[in-house]
This record gives structure tokens, sequence and C-alpha cells, in this order.
């Protein structure tokens, strides 16, 4: 049985795919402007890829934009949740419970030990 393999976005790299508790596919991925792309796939086939903005994590303060470096880790979260792991160009971990639809902000956790 032969592979086919087919494009779903120019540009995109550093893939994180997973498949949520609900089913399907979700592929995260960067664009080359920085921003977070995802692309859902059910029964149907592949949605067209949206971008979810170029994401930033808090400081355990919560009054500093601390960007998010690549490459990200993704697991199945609850029924629609998808968890997000990365790290900030520091060294910090940080964590996304990533909805369908709603704020793109990771949490930073600090250094690890």
């Amino acid at each position: 049985m032969p592979v086919e393999w087919s494009a779903l976005g120019p540009g995109l790299f550093c893939p994180a795919a997973v498949s949520p508790a609900g089913g399907g596919v979700v592929l995260l991925a960067r664009a080359g402007g920085g921003e977070l792309v995802r692309v859902d796939r059910d029964a149907g086939g592949w949605r067209p890829p949206r971008s979810l903005g170029v994401p930033v994590a808090r400081s355990r303060g919560g009054s500093i934009a601390v960007p998010v470096d690549w490459q990200l880790a993704a697991c199945p979260g609850g029924r629609d949740a998808i968890e997000l792991a990365a790290r900030s160009p520091d060294g910090d971990l940080l964590h996304l419970s990533l909805m369908p639809e709603g704020p793109v902000e990771f949490e930073c956790l600090g250094a690890p030990a």
C-alpha cells in the first residue's frame, strides 16, 4: 500500500499532532510569522489552517509577556482540550490547556529543577 503525503499549509514547521478525546486529529504548527497554526481533521478530511496568533506566556506576576519557544509537545486533555507544553527562550516550562475556541496564552510554570 503506497503512502500518500499532502501539504496542509504553506510554510508550516515544528508540527505537533494529537488526537483529542473527542476524536479526530489536530495538527499544531508554527508559521513563518511566529504564529501558532491549528489544522483540524475529522471524518470529512482536513479543515483549512487557522492562525491562533503569536503565542505568549505571562510571567508569574502576570505583568510581563514571555515569548514561547519551539518545539511544542501535545497530548489530549479533557473532552475537547489539548494540553501543550513548551519552553521560554530562558528555559522556563510553559503550559496551555488549548480549547477549540478560546485564548491562547501559556502559563509560566518556572524553571525545571
